[in-house]
């Protein structure tokens, strides 16, 4: 995962304008480590200044702390199916007894799914929600 504490988003190329977004976050710096830039050029479609700085605000954000994924087989004879079950969705999961998770229910998004041969279980990774 990509780490920084500062986040550029360019756009505007559409519009036939130059757009530039730049949104920080201090608290890596402020726990010591070095500044770290991060840089989206994958928006230039997007011509609105308010979108643009909430993109890079979500890159800042998830910036700000290593990223962790966790990945569990899931039954597919059972609910959810694999029909209810597209990379990108959020879902609520609900954690007990986990070494690394206090028992709750998590918001997180579907990352990755990938599949026995036999079509009987699906492992699933999510990457929690990042607020």
């Amino acid at each position: 995962s990509e780490m920084g504490n500062r986040a550029f988003s360019s756009g505007g190329a559409s519009a036939g304008k130059a757009l530039v977004s730049v949104s920080t976050n201090p608290v890596l710096t402020a726990a010591g480590y070095a500044a770290l830039d991060l840089m989206d050029t994958t928006r230039s479609s997007v011509s609105d200044l308010a979108t643009l700085t909430a993109y890079s605000g979500e890159l800042v954000m998830r910036g700000s702390r290593a990223g962790s994924t966790f990945t569990f087989t899931h039954d597919l004879s059972v609910q959810p199916y694999l029909s209810a079950l597209a990379v990108g969705d959020f879902a609520k999961l609900r954690v007990v007894d986990n070494a690394y998770l206090a028992d709750g229910e998590y918001r997180m998004r579907l990352i990755g799914r990938a599949g026995d041969v036999k079509g009987d279980k699906v492992d699933l990774t999510f990457a929690p929600e990042v607020i």
